[in-house]
């Protein structure tokens, strides 16, 4: 707040022409629609994953988030370079394939060792496949329409994470943690597809 106080107001210069086309990016529609599938299932492990693991018995739970953020780290050492010289699509398609897989693993676990394993799963995916669909997302759209290319991907990735949490939230309300985790892994199954 303090550092706020010390923002001043820039003289105002000759404005810039306005970029038609509004906030609505369609360029960027396919990464769009992607990232917002795989940040619905990201919704729902964040949301839920600790609950499933008290369902479980699982101590010590919390070491789920700790695996996860340690796989994105080292995903995102190997990830971008793999992006930058073979394409955004070779690491998209098996990012894709780790949420599902992650998923999958969810669904079964009933143990700490399986819930790291999917949080490693998922943090791999996650970890590299944010990045990319972000640098695809990017690479369709034109300099002048990026902002509005951005504002799109973003609003997708955003109504990914709040729809994911709470339709699935409703939908482990009648079938369970355990066949809601499975169900998930049919989003990132549909982006896969689309891709």
């Amino acid at each position: 707040m303090a550092m706020v106080l010390l923002v001043r107001e820039p003289r105002k210069g000759p404005r810039a022409p306005a970029v038609p086309g509004g906030l609505f990016e369609r360029a960027v529609l396919i990464p769009a629609i992607i990232v917002l599938l795989f940040t619905f299932s990201y919704g729902a492990v964040t949301s839920f994953v600790l609950l499933y693991a008290d369902e479980r018995n699982i101590a010590n739970k919390g070491f789920y988030f700790t695996g996860f953020a340690a796989a994105v780290l080292v995903s995102r050492l190997l990830g971008g370079r793999i992006s930058d010289n073979h394409g955004r699509w070779a690491v998209i398609v098996p990012s894709l394939i780790l949420a599902i897989a992650a998923m999958l693993v969810l669904s079964i676990v009933d143990s700490l060792v399986l819930l790291l394993t999917a949080a490693a799963l998922f943090g791999l995916s996650f970890g590299i496949g944010n990045p990319a669909t972000t640098a695809l997302a990017i690479d369709l759209v034109r300099p002048e329409r990026r902002g509005a290319g951005m504002a799109t991907y973003t609003s997708a990735f955003e109504a990914g994470i709040g729809s994911g949490s709470i339709v699935m939230g409703i939908v482990a309300s009648f079938t369970g943690y355990a066949s809601m985790f499975a169900l998930s892994a049919i989003f990132p199954a549909i982006a896969l597809v689309i891709g």
